[in-house]
This record gives structure tokens, C-alpha cells and sequence, in this order.
């Protein structure tokens, strides 16, 4: 509905540069957001950014619904934004699934009959959901045969998927945490994931090292990856 804007200073060539928005106030069927430009600690724009919650065909204002709300207003107070669950398939499958086949065969092109092996009633489950009830990001954690290991239990996680509207965000983080929690609680000694190449940075700052040689699979660079618990 209105945007005003005010500068204060001009940036010079290779600044960096922040830019801050804050909800400063809801009224009944309006939005109020103030914002700002810095170059270090230097205010160099601010603004306020005005928007009317309306009904698209009528043309005509409706009250900010109560779920968008009190999201903003929990943000603001610095409330978490998603609750990470962990369960079965049974519990999680249907919202992990749907966003694994977003993620894997729409976007990335991976064979539907690749990305569904069978494995997922063995698994524990962990799903990220926003404030909206959606879910943003999921994984899956395997076990190992004792035997197959002779420090003992190895987790597998895999089947790591983000929303590609909201990745950078730590919500794939969240999720690994949680996988990673959850093989520690049952007695894993390590756990072990087969990384996407271009993943290969997020998993070394959750304290992976990579094992061995890259290799394809379904037609993407990956590698083998290990934290000891």
C-alpha cells in the first residue's frame, strides 16, 4: 500500500552491506515493517513498508489471519521458527515424502524408483516444520549391522532435503542434529552419510570427514562422510 524511504549516507564501491527488517506493528487487516541499510554501523537508508492483508478476487481487505499473526509476532520475540519431530514412517512419512520427491526427482531429476528403496519403515525419521504447519526439511537415520562394524553400531543418515525456498536458514542443520542426537540416545559409536559433492562444506562444519574417493551416484558427485560419536 506505502513505502517511504530516507537516506542518510552513501556506500562506497566494495562495501558490504546489511539490510534489516523488523514487523513493527499489526493492525487489523495491516502489516507495518521498518527497515534498514548499514555498512558496518553506519544507518545509510531506513524506511517503513506498509502492506494491506486483501482478498485477491473481492479486491478487498481481510484481517490478518491469525496463524500469519502470531508467527510474526513469535519471530520478533525470538521464538524458534520450526519444530524439528523425529519418529517413524508411519508418524512422518507422508510430509517427508512429499518434500524428498520435491527435492530429489523434481528438482535434482533423480529416478522416483531410485529415491524409494524400500528402507524408509527401518528408519527414524526427522522433519522440520515451520510455523505454517509445512514442512522445510527432512532425513532419515539407518542402522548398521553390528557386524558389519568393529568398533560397534554405525548410524546412516541420509535422504537430507531442504525446501529450496528456505535453504541457508540452519533448517537442514536442525534436522541433522536431531538424526544425530538420536543415533547417540540408542548407542551408535559413529555415523556415517553418502554427501551430495556440492554438500560436502555443510557436513564438514557438523564435524564429518570425509572418507575415501569421490564417486556418482544417480548421476551426482558424491562422497562418503563419518563423525565419531
Amino acid at each position: 500500500k506505502k513505502a517511504t524511504v530516507e537516506y542518510h549516507a552513501s556506500a562506497q564501491l566494495d562495501d558490504v552491506l546489511d539490510v534489516g527488517l523488523r514487523c513493527e506493528r499489526i493492525g487489523n487487516s495491516s502489516l507495518l515493517f521498518a527497515f534498514g541499510i548499514f555498512s558496518g554501523q553506519r544507518l545509510l537508508v531506513s524506511g517503513e513498508l506498509v502492506y494491506v492483508f486483501a482478498d485477491p478476487a473481492a479486491q478487498k481487505s481481510r484481517p490478518v489471519p491469525a496463524v500469519l499473526r502470531a508467527m510474526l509476532e513469535q519471530y520478533e520475540a525470538g521464538d524458534p521458527m520450526v519444530q524439528v519431530r523425529v519418529g517413524d514412517w508411519a508418524t512422518l512419512g507422508r510430509e517427508a515424502g512429499a518434500l524428498r520427491t520435491a527435492v530429489f526427482v523434481n528438482e535434482q531429476g533423480i529416478d522416483a524408483a531410485i529415491e524409494v528403496d524400500g528402507r524408509d519403515d527401518a528408519a527414524v525419521h526427522a522433519v522440520a516444520f515451520n510455523r505454517l504447519g509445512l514442512p522445510v526439511a527432512t532425513g532419515r537415520l539407518l542402522r548398521e549391522d553390528a557386524g558389519a562394524n568393529e568398533e560397534g553400531a554405525c548410524g546412516v543418515i541420509g535422504r537430507m532435503a531442504v525446501d529450496r525456498a528456505v535453504r541457508g536458514q540452519r533448517w537442514g542443520c536442525e534436522v541433522l542434529d536431531a538424526l544425530v542426537a538420536a543415533a547417540q540416545q540408542r548407542g551408535d559409536r559413529s555415523v556415517a552419510l553418502h554427501a551430495q559433492a556440492s554438500a560436502e562444506g555443510f557436513y564438514r562444519r557438523a564435524g564429518f570427514t570425509v572418507v575415501g574417493e569421490p564417486y556418482e551416484e544417480a548421476g551426482i558427485a558424491h562422497v562418503s562422510m563419518v563423525r565419531r560419536l
